[in-house]
């Protein structure tokens, strides 16, 4: 317990919903999406509207909710998994056209939470978590070497009907300059001068 308390994983898992024909934002409301993220053990601390997003600020990362496209985001020991029924079921299962699931290597796998700990395990997690056959299966990639991304894709329809394909920027960043990454870090209490220093 000591080492959990003394470290904290900054590697982001992160689940996008790709869904046909709906109006997500409407559907995923903040008080639908804050009992949804419960046993994901994080919280909704905030939320953005603009004119094609709600874009939720996550204790533990961040959720966005486009009109077909949910993304959710989370760091940490989060059991991300345990949002997946709970989005599906509060939009339908029968318009579902995807699920793509990608993280990077974590740097202590051995404190992560079942079953993030192995990707063969996340596979089968992921797999019996849809509980719904797909047309072709978990498609899966690994990328690198020594540090590595794992991604995870669950077709539920066809190519012709999942509509427009989009590209997938995956971008990792690790040892930062201390001094430029600083100005990001919240001290105590310093949120203001941390927003104002970073420009966010």
């Amino acid at each position: 317990m000591d080492s959990q308390v003394q470290f904290f994983e900054g590697v982001e898992k992160r689940i996008e919903f790709d869904f046909a024909g709906t109006n997500l934002r409407d559907e995923l409301n903040r008080a639908v999406l804050e009992k949804i993220v419960k046993p994901v053990e994080c919280v909704i601390e905030g939320v953005l509207s603009g004119d094609h997003v709600d874009s939720y600020l996550l204790s533990a990362s961040s959720l966005f909710v486009y009109d077909d496209l949910v993304i959710i985001k989370t760091c940490g020991a989060t059991k991300i998994f345990e949002c997946i029924n709970g989005i599906v079921a509060a939009v339908g299962w029968n318009k579902l056209r995807s699920i793509k699931y990608t993280r990077g290597s974590f740097f202590r796998p051995d404190l992560q939470p079942y079953p993030h700990q192995r990707p063969c395990d996340e596979k089968d997690v992921l797999g019996s978590s849809l509980n719904h056959s797909s047309l072709g299966g978990i498609q899966e990639k690994t990328l690198g070497t020594t540090q590595q991304w794992f991604i995870m894709n669950v077709p539920l329809s066809s190519p012709s009907t999942t509509g427009k394909k989009l590209p997938t920027i995956e971008m990792c960043m690790r040892e930062l300059d201390r001094e430029k990454a600083a100005q990001y870090y919240k001290d105590r209490d310093d949120g203001r001068t941390m927003i104002d220093k970073s420009g966010i």
